[in-house]
């Protein structure tokens, strides 16, 4: 977050979001809390088990406009 400040770019209101929502639900205390549970009494459940069931399946990456097999250079046989 600090890098972030000095950087003079500020934080958009998406990164704000997800820094609230990882501070709250994702930072723990040494007795296994986090600010959520204290706020709210009870206990919710792991923040990156949660995102990783309900991520489901992540899109194949675009394809390249460039030919798939390089040229590739070679050296004509030396005569001996």
């Amino acid at each position: 977050m600090s890098q972030i400040h000095h950087n003079r770019r500020g934080l958009s209101s998406t990164r704000l979001k997800v820094a609230t929502v990882i501070h709250n639900f994702a930072l723990k205390r040494n007795d296994g809390t986090t600010a959520a549970s204290r706020l709210f009494g009870q206990h919710f459940p792991d923040l990156f088990e949660y995102l990783v069931e309900n991520i489901g399946e992540l899109p194949q990456p675009r394809k390249s406009r460039k030919s798939s097999n390089p040229k590739t250079f070679t050296l004509p046989t030396v005569p001996s």
